[in-house]
């Protein structure tokens, strides 16, 4: 199925240019009848076949046995416009989607699973491949768990071990030579930096310990 829709950007006429074809499929991927293939084979079963309007008003009264759910006549244009936030708001949704998510989210997910920029559009319609970078600028749910994941793995490594001795008279040893002026130190093991800093060189560093002050208690 292809057509060629009117948008914001291409609204049609002698002065438009005619939009890409799209070249958008749809397979059976399982026979769950939430899968979007059988889903859209069901509505299609369900349409009025004097009408040849995609979306077409419902019926006031129907039964799910019935073989048409449509009345002879395309669902306005307006009413279309605010579908999608009134089945958010009717199905009590967490967020209020609106026409332009379902474009949206289709758009992300396959950029998110490595698909090139030219096979999207050809599916999208989009004509500028810059256009596409709105949709896709910013992480996904997956990719912030990633880079979560990864600064996790540098900070707390399986032979990685901390210590800290705020009574011990040596200076620390970080690295290299460390002057300390406080009986206060620390002892870091250098394998809790070893991952953090592994593209780095350091040389000497020198730490200073402030100890905190007594306050009189006169």
């Amino acid at each position: 199925m292809t057509h060629d829709e009117l948008s914001k950007n291409h609204p049609g006429g002698f002065d438009d240019t005619k939009s890409f074809e799209k070249d958008g499929r749809m397979y059976r991927a399982t026979d769950d009848p939430s899968d979007g293939y059988n889903a859209l084979e069901h509505y299609i079963s369900k349409l009025n076949p004097h009408c040849s309007a995609f979306f077409q008003f419902p019926k006031r009264k129907w039964s799910p046995s019935d073989s048409v759910w449509h009345e002879n006549w395309p669902l306005g244009v307006n009413k279309l416009g605010v579908m999608m936030r009134e089945i958010s708001e009717e199905a009590e949704l967490s967020s209020i989607y609106t026409n332009h998510c379902v474009r949206a989210t289709a758009i992300a997910l396959w950029s998110d699973a490595g698909l090139e920029n030219r096979h999207i559009m050809a599916v999208s319609g989009h004509r500028n491949e810059q256009s596409l970078n709105s949709y896709t600028s910013r992480p996904s749910s997956t990719q912030l768990r990633q880079s979560s994941d990864i600064l996790t793995r540098s900070l707390v490594s399986s032979n990685a071990s901390l210590q800290i001795d705020f009574n011990d008279s040596q200076p620390a040893q970080v690295f290299s030579h460390v002057t300390s002026t406080s009986q206060n130190t620390s002892m870091y093991h250098r394998s809790s930096f070893d991952n953090i800093f592994s593209s780095c060189s350091i040389g000497t560093v020198n730490l200073t310990v402030n100890p905190p002050r007594e306050v009189d208690k006169d």
